[in-house]
């Protein structure tokens, strides 16, 4: 699980669009919202400021399910 303040960072490689969450484990596998592919985690921690990382990667911020069921 990433510590506060630590993303993690996901990519896709059907359209190459780069995403952060809070903890790439959260769910069992990542869709990406624009083309609906798995998403690869790429990078595991990530300090720093959630919107600074994301701008600085030019990576778009997602946002862990509210429940699993």
């Amino acid at each position: 699980m990433a510590r506060d303040g630590q993303l993690d960072l996901l990519h896709c490689g059907s359209c190459l669009r780069r995403f952060l969450v809070h903890d790439a484990n959260a769910k069992p596998a990542w869709s990406c919202p624009a083309c609906d592919r798995q998403l690869q985690l790429v990078v595991r921690s990530i300090p720093g400021p959630p919107a600074q990382t994301a701008s600085a990667l030019g990576a778009t911020l997602m946002s862990a399910p509210l429940g699993d069921g």
